[in-house]
């Protein structure tokens, strides 16, 4: 998401450059045809590249399916303390779901607005570009922590950190930090 987006603001200064007419439109059609292109590069290549598969398996009847499926259904239930350890995955990144989504709007709104006034380049660049190398260092080191405390110790420092952004996001909307690099829009 957001390194389409940076490069979606980068084509779109270079479209606005040379005074093409309605520069965000022609960089999102750019960007649409490279992706559809390499999807169908990659449908090729896996059409050829990949195994057939294995053995396939059928139901005898719809009755013998529906009666596996809830045999799987009712075992899963049956765990000890899985109605808590669901509660927890569900409410575990249930703010981290709410900023992914309210995030870029508090970046890209005006200043006199309450955001940050950012330009579509540079929340891109933040989501796509130091997000994910954020998100892959931080899921490697996560890995590692817990593999060193067990997960039990690790979980409390885990949910800390995982809701540090929240803390982060907070800061900005009371602080709205001016920097003359960033701050684009007034």
């Amino acid at each position: 998401m957001g390194g389409l987006l940076w490069l979606v603001g980068v084509l779109g200064e270079k479209f606005a450059l040379a005074h093409v007419s309605a520069p965000v439109v022609h960089a999102w059609m750019v960007i649409f045809g490279a992706v559809g292109l390499m999807l169908v590069a990659l449908s090729v290549y896996h059409a050829h590249m990949l195994p057939t598969g294995g053995e396939e398996r059928k139901s005898e009847s719809v009755r013998q399916m529906a009666a596996t499926f809830l045999d799987v259904v009712v075992s899963f239930f049956r765990k000890r303390n899985i109605y808590l350890l669901l509660i927890f995955i569900f409410l575990y990144r249930a703010g981290e779901g709410q900023v992914i989504k309210v995030g870029p709007l508090f970046l890209r709104a005006l200043r006199v607005s309450g955001g940050l006034g950012l330009s579509s380049k540079e929340v891109g660049a933040i989501y796509g570009v130091f997000g994910s190398a954020a998100y892959i260092l931080g899921s490697v080191l996560g890995g590692y922590f817990t593999a060193r405390l067990g997960l039990k110790r690790a979980l409390p420092w885990l949910v800390l950190i995982l809701n540090l952004p929240m803390v982060a996001y907070w800061y900005l909307s009371v602080a709205l930090p001016t920097n003359p690099v960033l701050v684009t829009r007034r």
